[in-house]
């Protein structure tokens, strides 16, 4: 007999599957609440979840989108799990959709600054979200009881993701 081990898709966010944390139901635009993780087939919703897995990085988001506005939270597990860079159930990325384009402004678990990416929706079997980070988040000033600080973030440069 032999055994043969596959990984279970990018559970980037460190949660089983049939975890009992539910995020709140009753969310509302500009609450700091997790979304709510739910797939749309709406033809160009950025609704859902989505994950990728890029240079060493596991990265999940959960949108919510109402009309023109997508609002989301991150998870990006850097290097193995040694590094996690997390919105620790807040929302962590808002903004604006023009075609199949959000314009996001995001913050990172790791540092107080925010930065700007884009998502680009991408039609097809199956839908991808193209995410590319257009404005890095400034590092924090080197400080003389802190040392210096190589980086704010862990979220990948650019990926494509996938809806879970």
């Amino acid at each position: 007999m032999v055994a043969v081990y596959l990984p279970l898709p990018a559970f980037a966010d460190g949660l089983p599957a049939g975890d009992d944390r539910t995020p709140d139901k009753t969310n509302r635009p500009g609450s700091n609440d997790w979304p709510t993780p739910r797939s749309s087939s709406e033809a160009g919703s950025f609704a859902g979840t989505w994950y990728a897995f890029v240079d060493n990085t596991a990265f999940t988001i959960i949108l919510e989108q109402e009309g023109q506005i997508v609002r989301g939270a991150h998870t990006a597990v850097y290097d193995y799990g040694r590094r996690v860079d997390s919105s620790v159930g807040s929302v962590s990325m808002l903004g604006t959709i023009e075609g199949t384009t959000a314009f996001m402004e995001w913050k990172s678990g790791l540092s107080p600054e925010t930065g700007k990416a884009t998502l680009e929706y991408i039609p097809g079997k199956p839908v991808t979200l193209h995410w590319k980070i257009a404005e890095e988040p400034p590092k924090p000033s080197d400080q003389a009881d802190a040392g210096p600080v190589e980086v704010s973030y862990f979220l990948p440069k650019t990926a494509y993701l996938m809806r879970k």
